[in-house]
């Protein structure tokens, strides 16, 4: 196996971590939104903080998620004319005009949310809220999952020109050393 195979393989086994890793959010989002429906309306006792963190939580799951769904190839995307072109041509599509808009998105995501983190870590942003947690350490998950995501991105792409180059190797699924099922 090449350096760039390896390479190649540990970003798909970072990216299929990641996204099990963060699946472990849905407990206690799922438990918070019990705690206070059942606070809420049993007790007649809402809480003051069980909404933050459902949203910072799933907020979590959802951006650190988008790597794992990358390396499925799992992101919605407009198939219409897609599906009927060949895998060869499939593939062309995907590095000439999916990859161009990929990297401009999350080139974006990945810079403007590093400076928005950033300003909220340097003024030690609160939510404003009854509860008023800091809020800094939620934001630099957006940067995170945005890098975790283009790095998955640039595997892609890098098998993508790699097949079109060889012709070998159109699939269109994750990387065969990974189960995405471990």
């Amino acid at each position: 196996m090449s350096l760039l195979d390896r390479l190649l393989a540990a970003v798909d086994t970072l990216s299929l971590r990641s996204g099990q890793a963060v699946a472990f959010l849905l407990l206690p989002i799922c438990g918070a939104m019990v705690f206070e429906v059942i606070a809420r309306y049993m007790f007649n006792a809402p809480t003051i903080w069980s909404t933050e963190i459902v949203v910072m939580l799933a907020g979590a799951l959802y951006i650190i998620g988008g790597a794992y769904t990358q390396y499925l190839r799992g992101h919605i995307s407009v198939d219409t004319l897609y599906d009927y072109l060949s895998p060869r041509w499939q593939t062309v599509v995907r590095v000439a005009v999916h990859s161009p808009l990929f990297f401009l998105y999350v080139g974006i995501l990945l810079w403007e949310g590093t400076g928005f983190a950033w300003e909220s870590m340097i003024e030690n942003e609160r939510s404003g809220s009854l509860w008023n947690p800091v809020i800094w350490p939620y934001k630099f998950v957006v940067p995170l999952g945005a890098l975790l995501i283009f790095l998955q991105g640039l595997a892609q792409f890098v098998r993508d020109v790699r097949a079109l180059v060889t012709g070998e190797d159109l699939r269109v699924g994750p990387s065969e050393e990974i189960d995405p099922e471990l």
